[in-house]
Parts: structure tokens; C-alpha cells; sequence
């Protein structure tokens, strides 16, 4: 068995809101549909970091999944269907819960 040590140590935690985005297809969305996004991120704590991503025929431009990475979304919500390659690069590169 292992002695404890006796020595101390400082964790300092910081909590912060969790980062969300929402991958859309832009031009088939609905109306309703951008209205309760924008919803949800002004009654949402941190809602002004939560981007709205677009998708063009199930792909996220390279300008956007730059955004994406900076992001580093804890969540990740997709209201289209998305290319089997780009759904791979989001969950291997990015994590998303």
C-alpha cells in the first residue's frame, strides 16, 4: 500500500457557461427554427458565444470549422443532415458531447 503524502496542493476551479453550437442548413430551415435558437442564447448564460454554423449540402465551410475549433462546443447541435465525413471530423476533432 502506498503512504499518503502530507504535502498540499491548490486546485483552483473555474466554471463557465457551456459552450453550444448549432449546425444549420441555412437555406432550408425554417423560419421558427433560427428564432428559437436565437431564443435560447439570449436566455441562456454565455448564449452570445453559442454560434450558429452554417451547413452547405453537408459540409461546414473551412471558414466556419475554424470558428468551430476556437468554440471547442461542449454541445453540439445539428438540424441537418451532415456528410459522413464531416460527422466524423466533428466527433474526432472536436468531441462534442
Amino acid at each position: 500500500m502506498c503512504p499518503m503524502s502530507s504535502d498540499a496542493f491548490f486546485v483552483e476551479v473555474f466554471q463557465r457557461p457551456r459552450r453550444v453550437a448549432f449546425l444549420v442548413d441555412l437555406e432550408n430551415a425554417p423560419d421558427h427554427l433560427i428564432d428559437e435558437i436565437v431564443d435560447f442564447n439570449i436566455c441562456s448564460w454565455g448564449g452570445r458565444f453559442n454560434p450558429l454554423i452554417p451547413v452547405i449540402e453537408g459540409k461546414i465551410p473551412d471558414s466556419y470549422w475554424r470558428l468551430l475549433e476556437f468554440v471547442d462546443p461542449d454541445l453540439l447541435y445539428a438540424y441537418c443532415d451532415l456528410e459522413a465525413d464531416t460527422s466524423s471530423k466533428v466527433v474526432s476533432e472536436l468531441g462534442p458531447l
